[in-house]
């Protein structure tokens, strides 16, 4: 497997039967090193596949979309990262040992914007960070 992707946490993915969300092995020195260097722990981190244990497959379904003309706002992998964009549940995906320097999106229409142009080719390969939007000025309560 090459293609990785991390969710900072446990998320419910009812609906998408073809994703698992795993926790990280504690013995898988790849993954729980993206986990610190980008969420700052591993323990809660979610390894992203399909039922098969492998991320290429969701990967290569948007591929294939767009070269079939078919919108990839249908496929699994991209229902998937709409849910956890709404969610604002931070995620990175990369492919191999290059994960450093991921390029950020920070709202739904970069994401998409990204994921479209990163797989146009087969195979593709993905490279993302998504960083929730700070919202607006925090309020203290009044006392």
């Amino acid at each position: 497997m090459s293609q990785f992707m991390l969710v900072e946490r446990e998320m419910d993915t009812r609906g998408l039967s073809a994703v698992l969300l795993s926790p990280i092995d504690a013995d898988d020195d790849l993954l729980r090193k993206v986990g610190v260097d980008y969420f700052g722990d591993w323990r809660g981190c979610r390894s992203v596949t399909d039922v098969a244990g492998s991320a290429e497959s969701l990967v290569d379904d948007v591929c294939d979309a767009q070269l079939d003309g078919d919108p990839i706002e249908e496929t699994t992998f991209v229902r998937l990262l709409r849910l956890l964009v709404e969610s604002g549940v931070r995620f990175v995906i990369w492919h191999g040992s290059d994960y450093s320097n991921l390029p950020a999106a920070h709202t739904w229409s970069r994401v998409v914007e990204m994921v479209r142009s990163q797989a146009q080719i087969q195979p593709a390969d993905l490279y993302l960070y998504f960083v929730p939007p700070v919202s607006g000025i925090s309020k203290t309560p009044e006392t």
